[in-house]
């Protein structure tokens, strides 16, 4: 009985390679040994409890992209040929719904859950900077742990749906060795490798345990030292605070002053006023330790908070449910400031009719970005989650913005060059340098989402994008690009637009 099995699965896993094909051999052949020697069962009971050597090999094949087709040991050859023929009209819709579109968004996901992953990565190691507390970390690392698995298993997905449709084309093409391929591509697998290393397996098995366990008792420690959620919390109402900074005899002396705001969470608005003071208002649940100090020496006013992280702790829910926390900044309107910083983890900022001399620099990771009406030398924009609007802006020399989840609007800004970048989310620009028309280079790359240009008039444009359109248009067709550089991996491309 166990040499006719073994005899038979043996003919079916022809299209194996011979060490892949012994390496399985060798498996079922100890199965035999220790039924008799541990379980005292005959070569008969045995097959009995196993699958049939056709659906063993069945089951294998597929792990190695072949279909049950290629377990048949005779062939008619002319019957062959002719279904090559079928398979290439298959091909023509496989590629045209799969390779073009599925196989670019899959990868467009695994590249967003990497950079989402180094994100937490990066929370984790940077407490100090982003106000994790010791318990909440543990958690973070169990749950960065479970998401690495999870881009393991994307990986394999992937690479299995790429090594199905390289089966098809080999098929389809009567390729004579297709296995030798196919097995390379196998191994690529991470799936592939754990199960060639059992003990790199049981330790993957072993980390995901410890990686619960983290994030339980990590949880469970939490509500233990911070408590549970109030209910009454929900419905506390927020009181204001106000701090007034009178900038009459000593800031308003000075020129080219610097602002620097780097707060946790709060909806940060600039506002210019008629008044002689710089006065700063916050509205929050509690008494906020706000620290509004002027440093004479290097002309800087800093605006600091050490408010409670809520939403890296647990009552994070909280927030869900009452108003957000504000910050609104009143600056004089004939005060001469040198640049602005703003850092925030959390809210969105508002800022109209401000003149600077230096740059504007804002990283805010999650909220929202409105901006209207500002003059500067070189602005640079970077967040995480969030709409970005900016509108009737005029920077000297740069104009950044970097973007992970959200969209770009940028509407009658002026330039020397030009960098947009965002992840998920669409890019739209419109009325860039149309009166100076000077701007020398322009940028934008985009991985999920469509770029959209109209009236823009910089010398060198170049547009990237993986999985979307690229639409480019202007009014005036006498401006002629130096350079027009526009491509997309899935999507399709509208240019009209004179160039050299």
């Amino acid at each position: 009985m166990k040499r006719k099995f073994l005899t038979e699965l043996e003919k079916y896993l022809a299209p194996l390679g011979v060490e892949e094909r012994n390496e399985i051999l060798r498996f079922y052949e100890e199965r035999f040994q220790s039924g008799k020697i541990y379980e005292n069962k005959t070569e008969s009971e045995i097959v009995d409890e196993l699958e049939t050597p056709k659906q063993i090999a069945i089951n294998v094949l597929e792990e190695y992209g072949y279909s049950i087709n290629d377990i048949k040991t005779e062939d008619n050859s002319a019957q062959k040929k002719e279904l090559s023929y079928g398979r290439i009209a298959i091909l023509l819709i496989v590629d045209f719904f799969i390779v073009i579109s599925a196989i670019p968004a899959l990868i467009g996901a695994f590249i967003g859950l990497v950079a989402g992953w180094g994100g937490l990565v990066f929370m984790i190691f940077t407490p100090e900077i982003h106000g994790v507390q010791p318990l909440i970390n543990l958690i973070l690392i169990g749950a960065a742990i479970l998401w690495l698995f999870l881009l393991f298993w994307l990986y394999d997905v992937i690479v299995t749906l790429i090594t199905w449709i390289v089966r098809w084309h080999l098929k389809a093409f009567n390729y004579k060795d297709p296995a030798k391929i196919l097995k390379k591509m196998h191994h690529l697998k991470i799936s592939t490798y754990l199960r060639h290393h059992r003990s790199l397996k049981q330790t993957k098995s072993l980390i995901t345990v410890f990686a619960l366990l983290g994030i339980f008792i990590g949880g469970i420690a939490s509500i233990v030292q911070y408590g549970g959620l109030n209910r009454s919390q929900f419905n506390e109402p927020l009181e204001t605070y106000e701090t007034s900074y009178d900038m009459t005899g000593e800031i308003l002396a000075s020129e080219n002053l610097t602002i620097n705001i780097d707060i946790y969470h709060s909806e940060i608005e600039f506002r210019v006023t008629d008044t002689e003071e710089i006065v700063v208002y916050v509205k929050e649940k509690e008494s906020v330790p706000l620290e509004v100090a002027y440093n004479e020496e290097n002309n800087l006013l800093s605006i600091t908070s050490d408010m409670e992280r809520p939403f890296l702790s647990w009552n994070f829910i909280s927030f869900f449910f009452q108003d957000n926390p504000e910050l609104i900044i009143e600056i004089p309107n004939n005060l001469s400031l040198q640049s602005i910083t703003v850092k925030s983890l959390n809210g969105k900022l508002d800022m109209n009719d401000i003149d600077l001399i230096g740059n504007l620099n804002v990283d805010i990771i999650n909220g929202d970005i409105d901006l209207n009406n500002l003059s500067v030398d070189n602005i640079y924009i970077e967040t995480v989650n969030g709409r970005i609007i900016l509108k009737d802006i005029e920077a000297n020399n740069d104009f950044e913005v970097d973007l992970d989840n959200g969209s770009i609007n940028v509407r009658r800004i002026s330039a020397l060059n030009y960098d947009f970048h965002n992840t998920n989310g669409d890019i739209i620009l419109r009325d860039i340098d149309v009166s100076n028309q000077v701007g020398e280079t322009l940028r934008a790359q985009l991985t999920n989402g469509d770029i959209e240009l109209q009236n823009v008039y910089v010398n060198e444009v170049t547009l990237k994008n993986t999985n979307g359109d690229i639409d480019f248009h202007n009014d005036d067709l006498t401006f002629v690009f130096d350079k027009v550089d526009a491509n997309t991996t899935n999507g399709s491309e509208d240019i009209n637009v004179p160039k050299n």
